[in-house]
């Protein structure tokens, strides 16, 4: 299964993990660059936010997957409504811009596009100010018949247990638009690979060890599947108007 989120990715700020938490959908592009071709691709995307810093632009924030597929970047970006992705974003003249598109295209596999919904009542926001450098994102697939389910354990269970274990950070994100419609996107903050160390973890905190055990069985019942991986934030790809 794709990934992503994550929350989280996600940035999520918000699947995205650094993206402003009043937007309500997330533009989210997942590319898979060519092993032998990363490089490349990073320098051209470098070349982008040159460009972007020229003339202006929104916010574009890129993470990339380290523990999952490593050769997996996301592309997100904040919108308020569809109607954002009608306004064009090309920062360079017709040429140029040409010229840009075809490097990128020479150095990806895959290209997918995806609108996620931001659920700001299943989430937590960071505290202000915090800019993560990483992300855990948990990506479950939900069914039409379990997702009211899906989202009355995540708002009246988990997200009390969220808030009591300390977590500062936590983004949910559906997909309302693309191939994956269901997919459900769950993105944590975290600055290191030590913050998946801790024990117990923020959930078992918050539930304590009973409790979160009748949880899992419980919340297994609302979900088909899901995927775990970790991004990381890559802020020189990255661009925001407001630094």
């Amino acid at each position: 299964m794709k990934a992503l989120a994550t929350l989280f990715v996600i940035g999520m700020c918000a699947i995205s993990p650094a993206l402003a938490q009043s937007n309500q959908y997330l533009n989210l592009v997942v590319v898979r660059v060519k092993a032998d071709m990363i490089g490349d691709f990073e320098r051209i995307q470098k070349e982008y936010v040159d460009a972007l810093k020229k003339v202006g632009g929104p916010r574009r924030t890129i993470w990339q997957v380290v523990a999952g597929n490593t050769n997996e970047y996301h592309i997100l970006s904040p919108l308020q409504s569809f109607g954002d992705l009608d306004r064009s974003t090309n920062p360079m003249n017709e040429g140029d811009w040409a010229r840009w598109l075809a490097r990128v295209r020479d150095c990806v596999d895959s290209r997918e596009r995806m609108i996620l919904r931001f659920h700001s009542d299943l989430s937590i926001p960071a505290k202000t100010g915090r800019i993560p450098k990483m992300a855990e994102v948990t990506i479950h697939e939900v069914s039409p018949e379990q997702s009211a389910e899906f989202q009355r354990i995540r708002r009246e269970e988990l997200l009390p247990a969220y808030r009591k274990g300390g977590v500062d950070g936590l983004f949910v994100y559906s997909s309302e638009h693309g191939t994956h419609r269901g997919r459900w996107f769950i993105a944590r903050y975290i600055d290191s690979w030590s913050d998946l160390d801790s024990s117990p973890t923020p959930l078992q905190s918050g539930f304590g060890p009973e409790g979160y055990q009748a949880f899992v069985e419980k919340f297994n019942s609302a979900r088909v599947r899901s995927e775990w991986l970790v991004v990381r934030h890559r802020p020189e790809l990255s661009y925001n108007p407001e630094q």
